[in-house]
């Protein structure tokens, strides 16, 4: 057997292999998992042979043979293959370096797979595979009559290839991921991974963060040492000058230098772009109605978990008037096209709540099945999935601002965001609601679990029920929308909520959303008096190069110059 100690290993599992696994593959089927090697990844490596592979298992229960492979396409002939099977040594839960029978010599301008198969007796959680969502990390065949799928989203295989040779790099310091966040004070907090791919230690490091076009760069100096094959996970933050980083002003992270007189070989790998997640915001979408009896107790357990502290700023709710029977707040047609998430002919019940529409299996007639709406018997099933749901990181923002007119009849609303990477299977879309919270109910039974019970959240307008795709340009984009006010209607008791979601119109499982937004019309009232009782006497607006402008049409930042009755004045910067 190829030890990995001979040569170095490519993949993308940075040599994790897990012992539990997600998916199951049912029954008795040969079973083929595989990742792809570009020309780009290989061509260091030129004239060096591959000569075994390394294929992790979560479990080895039911599998009794297991060849590992390499193709040049994933339906094409094994080009270099070798197995073991339990009649001639132990197939390892864990690791397994397989020999080829015959290593292969990797050439230019050319792509490999590199993938195992395993024939299953019984149903079994074989296959290992880590968190993560690389591109050509891992494609599966459940079994040999049917198609190869790209399951690289749902996370990365456990695989890799064993290079030997002589003429292997000594020093390749390779940045595998970098991913941020925003912290309480300001900064941006990074995580990076880097794997040693040369055949020598590396004694130190130099890591140099780009903001934008090379608008301003930070470097960070990192003096550990990390073996040949090592991976090392760093965490450091940087407090850049320049504003919106992340957001309209995109990051990088480049290793530039290693330490003492070690000189990179392959500097192709040593840059990446750096993956933001945001604060994100769950959208609950409560199914409710005045004849359903245990609706007030449910909505009870939702508006005492939301008034806690943990959630005043990372929740928001709407209420759909359907899913038991429709009455006088049932906003038409989405309210009832909304039922589709019930997932089932005849399983719709309330109170039912979603949580950023994730799916959950419920149970029917013995027949479990997934649905985003799932039933609500206490307050700890509110916060635990709440928790599920925040602990998605949101690879997506929005802001979302809205304007009144002179008689509080007509809102104007603009949502701006942007997104730190591509993802999702479908198009993203963009849904806006208008919905009212404190409309005192009118026929709602069973009010004694709830005497203070009024409607909360209750949908008043829909820009579309599935929401509008949304056209993005240089991952950023903007939509503004207006909505007429009824007169019947509290305008203080107003929100607009808008998220960006899938929408695979084939699976109510797979529209989840990617994160949420709201403002308050109560907010927007208030600063308008601000303004009507004198509090604040005038406006100015500039450009940053103090420019005096009449409006702020024009896309870019300005300066906002608000001058108190008092005298004082205040300034914020603004962006549209």
């Amino acid at each position: 057997m190829a030890k990995a100690t001979d040569g170095i290993t490519l993949g993308y599992c940075n040599g994790q292999v897990t012992r539990t696994t997600t998916i199951t593959i049912d029954g008795e089927s040969e079973v083929s998992a595989a990742m792809l090697l570009t020309a780009d990844m290989l061509f260091p490596f030129v004239g060096n042979q591959i000569s075994g592979v390394r294929a992790g298992l979560a479990a080895r229960t039911n599998i009794d043979e297991l060849k590992v492979w390499v193709r040049r396409s994933l339906t094409g002939e094994n080009i270099a293959e070798g197995m073991v099977s339990t009649s001639e040594t132990e197939i390892a839960r864990g690791w397994n370096e397989i020999n080829l029978d015959v290593p292969y010599t990797i050439v230019s301008n050319e792509q490999l797979y590199i993938g195992m198969t395993y024939k299953q007796r019984a149903t079994s959680n074989a296959l290992s595979v880590v968190p993560g969502s690389v591109q050509n990390s891992f494609f599966l065949q459940l079994n040999s009559s049917v198609e190869w799928e790209d399951r690289s989203t749902d996370g990365i295989l456990s695989i890799e290839a064993i290079v030997t040779g002589d003429n292997l790099v000594q020093y390749d310091l390779e940045l595998l991921s970098a991913t941020a966040t925003y912290n309480a004070a300001g900064g941006i907090d990074i995580t990076a991974v880097v794997h040693n791919a040369g055949t020598k230690a590396v004694e130190g490091w130099t890591m140099t963060s780009k903001v934008g076009n090379n608008v301003e760069t930070i470097v960070t100096d990192f003096n550990q040492t990390l073996e040949k094959g090592g991976n090392e996970t760093i965490n450091f933050t940087i407090s850049p000058m320049t504003e919106y980083v992340g957001k309209r002003e995109k990051l990088s992270l480049e290793i530039t230098n290693l330490r003492g007189d070690a000189i990179d070989e392959v500097v192709e790998n040593n840059s990446q772009p750096v993956i933001f997640t945001y604060q994100r915001k769950v959208l609950i979408e409560e199914f409710t109605g005045e004849s359903c009896t245990n609706c007030p107790r449910a909505a009870k357990y939702l508006h005492e978990v939301l008034s806690q502290g943990d959630y005043v700023n990372t929740t928001i709710m709407a209420a759909h008037h359907s899913g038991y029977y429709p009455d006088w707040l049932t906003f038409r047609p989405s309210d009832i096209d909304y039922e589709w998430f019930y997932n089932h002919d005849v399983a719709f019940f309330a109170p039912a709540m979603m949580f950023d529409r994730m799916a959950y299996p419920e149970t029917y007639n013995s027949i479990e099945y997934y649905t985003p709406c799932v039933s609500i018997s206490s307050k700890d099933d509110i916060e635990t999935s709440i928790a599920n749901a925040l602990r998605r990181p949101a690879r997506a923002f929005l802001d979302v601002t809205a304007a009144l007119n002179s008689d509080n009849s007509k809102i104007r609303v603009e949502v701006e965001g942007g997104r730190s990477t591509e993802f999702g299977n479908t198009p993203m879309r963009l849904t806006l609601f208008l919905v009212e919270d404190h409309i005192p109910q009118r026929h709602q039974v069973s009010l004694d679990t709830y005497p203070e019970f009024e409607h909360m959240g209750a949908l008043r307008a829909v820009n579309t029920s599935w929401g509008d795709v949304i056209e993005w340009e240089d991952d950023l984009f903007s939509a503004t929308y207006n909505f007429d006010i009824d007169e019947e209607w509290a305008v203080e008791d107003l929100r607009v909520i808008a998220f960006i979601s899938e929408y695979d119109a084939t699976d109510p499982t797979k529209c989840e959303v990617e994160n949420a937004n709201q403002v308050c019309l109560s907010d927007v009232l208030t600063s308008i008096k601000g303004v009507e009782d004198g509090t604040i006497v005038r406006k100015n607006i500039f450009t940053l190069d103090g420019k005096r402008v009449d409006n702020t049409d024009t896309k870019g930042i300005y300066i906002e110059q608000s001058i108190q009755k008092d005298g004082s004045v205040t300034v914020k910067k603004i962006s549209k």
